[in-house]
């Protein structure tokens, strides 16, 4: 992880979701620096993916089901193996760089109020939309609870 980024994650309380494509890979980052400043950042959906051929064990959900020993018929009822399955297990994976979606999400949440540059719209993407929201009352019940504790100090 970029050393710059580190610190300010461990510097500051930072609330952190990641945003999973529908086979379970990473795609984007929704932060939360207060309880009203919330940044995200997504990978584009032309540039930033790949197709690739993957066998049924390499998609994530369908990892997790086998791990948790869920019967057969479940794993191929699931969303992920149906649409894999669909095209062959030819899917699309999101190329998503950790550090560059940390920093994009921060200097969105750390932009707002600012006038300069005004509010970026944000991407018609359901699973983006549904992070935010959930970051959105995350932020109000975590920032609410740490407003008496001092910076720097831990709440454990």
């Amino acid at each position: 992880m970029n050393p710059l980024l580190r610190d300010y994650l461990t510097r500051n309380r930072v609330l952190i979701e990641y945003v999973r494509s529908v086979f379970g890979y990473k795609k984007g980052v929704v932060v939360a620096i207060s309880k009203d400043r919330v940044g995200w950042s997504l990978v584009n959906n032309t540039l930033d993916i790949q197709w690739r051929k993957v066998s049924a064990m390499s998609i994530p959900p369908i990892q997790k089901m086998v791990n948790e020993g869920k019967p057969l018929q479940e794993i191929v009822r699931h969303p992920a193996y149906v649409r894999a399955a669909r095209n062959e297990f030819a899917i699309r994976v999101p190329q998503f760089d950790q550090d560059v979606g940390l920093l994009k999400a921060l200097g969105r949440a750390l932009e707002q109020g600012g006038k300069e540059k005004g509010i970026e719209p944000i991407p018609k993407d359901s699973e983006l939309a549904a992070a935010i929201e959930r970051m959105v009352e995350r932020a109000k019940r975590y920032y609410k609870q740490t407003e008496s504790t001092p910076p720097g100090k831990s709440t454990t």
